[in-house]
């Protein structure tokens, strides 16, 4: 990555991207989201690398907006405005109001949103996330579930600890799914973001209460 940034992409094409997905931008919300924050030197060829590589402590997001990318990813490049509330209700059983799919940003063309999910479902089947899916991908129930993700780990400073990051998709005909889990260990480590991936994409698909039980678990182990 620090060798792309160096001998194909130049400065203004990364910050191109970085407005794309929201970076150093508000993103519309019918809940505060925390704005992602980008910044870098063009003269800096190593603060490049660095920002190319993910290997800096500048560059911030929060988990909802790399749940926002993977779902630009999974929706041919179409990065979707978040929202919580789904509808309203009167007492009488009237809909008062109904929050309506709207789009944020076109991050890319539906060919290289093609091209990427080949990469992130690499990384599942023969990437950083082997460990976590081997058993799900085996699962005769979810075979026909295509699912990608991206992992990343950096130690971090607010709280201080090592972040485990994995952001991704899983689709299965019209169904689709983004997430983004993190975890922070700040000295031993407890749970694995790419284990959380993994159940929720199988609650999410084919809900059980073992499943529930186990998520609840792995729950009550994190740190509040």
């Amino acid at each position: 990555f620090g060798k792309l940034v160096l001998l194909v992409l130049k400065p203004d094409e990364i910050e191109t991207y970085a407005r794309r997905f929201k970076f150093n931008e508000e993103i519309n919300s019918d809940v505060p989201v925390e704005k992602g924050s980008l910044s870098m030197d063009a003269a800096d060829e190593w603060s490049l690398v660095e920002l190319a590589s993910g290997f800096n402590k500048v560059s911030l997001m929060s988990p909802l907006q790399g749940a926002l990318m993977a779902a630009a990813v999974v929706n041919d490049g179409r990065m979707m405005e978040p929202y919580l509330v789904e509808s309203f209700l009167s007492k009488d059983g009237e809909t008062t109001y109904e929050a309506q799919p709207k789009v944020t940003s076109i991050t890319m063309t539906p060919e290289t949103a093609n091209e990427i999910r080949k990469l992130m479902r690499a990384t599942v089947t023969d990437g950083t996330s082997t460990k976590a899916f081997p058993s799900l991908l085996r699962n005769r129930k979810f075979a026909n579930v295509e699912i990608g993700g991206k992992t990343g780990s950096l130690t971090g400073d607010y709280p201080k600890g090592k972040c485990d990051w994995f952001v991704g998709y899983a689709r299965s005909g019209n169904r689709k799914i983004a997430m983004a889990a993190l975890t922070i260990n700040e000295q031993t480590w407890k749970v694995k973001s790419a284990y959380l991936a993994k159940k929720f994409v199988e609650q999410y698909f084919h809900p059980s209460r073992r499943d529930t039980s186990a998520i609840r678990q792995i729950s009550q182990t994190l740190p509040e």
